[in-house]
């Protein structure tokens, strides 16, 4: 689809469709003047375009004018040739090996420090600015195109900020009553950033040092910062790095208790300044919320009247209307942030990370390296026949392979279901099975993991296609087992929110380290000019327009570079499946009559089985019923079962029991 655009004119590509799997061809022109939308059948681009574009990958464009135009398309078309139209990336690799250790590497200030010996002095970013911003939603209800629709746009009409130095804390506040209060804002921004940066500064001006302000914005719904876009653009700054969005609210229940209540749903562009100017409390109903249908309790109501009570007769309040609650209400927004920011702070800095300049926290033990060898190798194979009727009924080998849901694979039953209920079908998906062999493909395996299914579920290899070594460390053990340890001690005194961040802290620290590059896009931020030129490459994915010449960029690079420990992640991955299997294998199948129990279904970190045996007790005879070797199951129930419900790692724990037992696994760690 191409589109014409004004400055300068000219014709773009813009999007590509693929149509039910066709390889075929159509290129249309869309144009839409705000009233009235046209589509026309383009039968010549190079004509229209000025662009002779690829004809295998149709997107990378070449400029019919330039005189190197055959050697160039020659010279991508071999290579889209070979890559069927497609971009497959190439990793760059360092050219010499180095230990994982982000938050030495990553940290130009500690690297500095460690290698003077003078790590005693480095010290974390504590001081920082937080900003919300309240918006308006303007109801228009606009029918782009058939897919898409904008059923509103938002106004903002106030913003604040809190700023934490070594002085105190302090905040400032503006909102639409104020001509360009959004510019005034950001003025007012950069002159209390000079303040943060002298207070994050060091003495020694000699280290190397960050001069970035972090400014950190509060939002659970992700979207408002947009509306700022077009105000960023000036001749007195430049914003060198954007950061992420993320919100600690949700995970402090003491920190709500110091949010107040204002009644967002209820005040919109037709009425704000009318609503806004009056002296007396909003009503109960104006906090209704008609998208959850919920409605505010009484109890809450007279929390809000006692906050507006308390705010009226405070000699701070000088008009006392209900723009003095808005100032009020946005205020402790921003401030309910800044205890729950120096907690993470300080946590952080236990393991020597500056949290607010090194977002990776999955390495943060010196570097501890074990002699013994860990490989992973890849390898064709199957369960010896002799023994298929001892893993026949849950296969040992847990990968993603294709299937297709057609009937001849899924059985006429299931077929038929799909059918009757509209569910997809006839269509080849990716999904975690269990198999009795490697389905004729070459799979990679762990060590831990390829031993087990040798020694106790009669695996047979029948073809070595690779063996790739690692040196084994314990670079985050501690980190892991200090977090699951934190995250127990919240469930011990019911601090679900505490727990459940604990929890986050984990998962993300493993997610972003382990994070593929090559599985991931970049977006960029760029001018209009910028973003023309993107569309005329191949790896242009999908541009949003953001101001009148600012543009989110989705770009797909031909290079990648692989700077986390992926292996890392591979062994904790499968490792888990390990576990999953040994437990399964070793455990369950020695200690229970399996002929007594069914499996139900499973995921990665969870089992469901269906548990038939005394007849006079309910779901609540648990697995004590289905024992046929006490004497074992007395031996080894501690190695698999957490203790009194605590989370422990690598044990299991029966979640809930009805009609069936569900039990969890703690998969948080590789060392075992």
């Amino acid at each position: 689809m191409y589109t014409i655009e004004d400055n300068p004119p000219h014709y773009e590509l813009t999007q590509n469709y693929t149509a039910n799997g066709s390889d075929k061809h159509f290129n249309i022109l869309f144009i839409n003047d705000g009233i009235n939308t046209y589509i026309m059948y383009i039968s010549d681009i190079e004509a229209l375009t000025g662009f002779r574009y690829c004809n295998i990958c149709h997107k990378q464009a070449f400029s019919i004018g330039d005189t190197n135009l055959q050697v160039q398309m020659r010279n991508h078309m071999k290579k889209c040739q070979n890559n069927d139209g497609k971009i497959v990336k190439k990793f760059i690799l360092e050219k010499f090996t180095k230990p994982f250790v982000p938050h030495i590497l990553s940290n130009k200030t500690y690297k500095y420090l460690l290698a003077n010996n003078l790590t005693h002095l480095f010290k974390p970013t504590r001081y920082y600015i937080t900003y919300d911003i309240e918006t308006l939603e303007n109801k228009i209800n606009e029918k782009n195109d058939d897919s898409s629709q904008v059923t509103a746009t938002l106004i903002p009409y106030a913003i604040v900020s809190t700023v934490k130095l070594t002085s105190g804390i302090h905040s400032f506040y503006y909102d639409i009553r104020t001509e360009n209060f959004l510019d005034k804002w950001l003025e007012q921004l950069f002159e209390e950033a000079k303040q943060v940066k002298k207070d994050n500064k060091y003495i020694d001006e000699t280290f190397p040092q960050y001069y970035e302000v972090p400014v950190i914005r509060f939002n659970s719904a992700k979207f408002d910062a947009s509306v700022l876009f077009k105000n960023l653009k000036s001749k007195d700054w430049i914003i060198s790095k954007y950061l992420g969005s993320r919100c600690c609210k949700r995970f402090w229940k003491w920190d709500l208790q110091k949010k107040g209540r204002f009644p967002h749903e209820f005040i919109n562009t037709k009425n704000y300044m009318n609503e806004l100017n009056k002296s007396e409390p909003f009503p109960i109903e104006t906090f209704d919320n008609k998208l959850r249908n919920k409605k505010l309790s009484e109890v809450k109501y007279k929390e809000y009247l006692v906050a507006v009570q308390q705010l009226n007769q405070s000699e701070a309040a000088k008009h006392k209307t209900r723009w003095d609650y808005l100032k009020h209400y946005n205020m402790l927004d921003t401030r309910v942030l800044i205890e729950p920011i120096d907690y993470l702070i300080e946590l952080m800095f236990k393991y020597k990370v500056d949290m607010l300049a090194n977002i990776s926290m999955f390495s943060e033990d010196p570097l501890v390296v074990d002699k013994m060898l860990l490989f992973v190798a890849e390898i064709k194979g199957h369960t010896d026949e002799r023994y298929i009727n001892e893993v026949i009924n849950w296969g040992p080998i847990l990968r993603n392979i294709d299937i297709t849901t057609n009937k001849e694979t899924t059985g006429e039953f299931m077929y038929n279901h799909l059918v009757d209920h509209q569910l997809p079908h006839d269509k080849t998906e990716r999904k975690l099975t269990n198999l009795v062999d490697t389905n004729n493909e070459v799979m990679s395996f762990n060590n831990y993991y390829l031993w087990l299914l040798i020694d106790s579920c009669y695996l047979v290899i029948d073809e070595i296609v690779s063996v790739t070594t690692f040196t084994k460390h314990t670079n985050f053990n501690s980190f892991v087992k200090e977090f699951m340890n934190l995250r127990q001690q919240a469930k011990d005194a019911q601090n679900e929110g505490l727990g459940q961040f604990r929890k986050l802290i984990l998962n993300s620290a493993f997610g972003c380290d382990a994070l593929n590059s090559e599985k991931y896009s970049n977006t960029r931020l760029l001018s209009a000019n910028k973003t023309f030129v993107q569309h005329l490459k191949g790896g242009f994915i999908h541009s949003t327009e953001l101001n009148e010449d600012l543009y989110a960029v989705q770009v797909d690079r031909e290079n990648c570079r692989c700077n986390t420990c992926l292996q890392v992640a591979y062994f904790v991955l499968d490792s888990a499946k390990f576990w999953y299997v040994n437990f399964i294998y070793n455990f369950m199948n020695k200690a229970y009559d399996m002929n007594k129990m069914h499996f139900v279904q499973g995921d990665t970190d969870s089992l469901t089985w269906a548990i038939s045996d005394n007849l006079n007790r309910g779901p609540d005879q648990l697995f004590e019923e289905v024992i046929k070797d006490q004497g074992f199951f007395d031996t080894y129930k501690d190695c698999v079962y957490t203790d009194n419900g605590q989370k422990q790692i690598l044990h299991i724990g029966v979640e809930k029991q009805d009609c069936f037992e569900r039990c969890y696994f703690g998969l948080e760690s590789l060392d075992k």
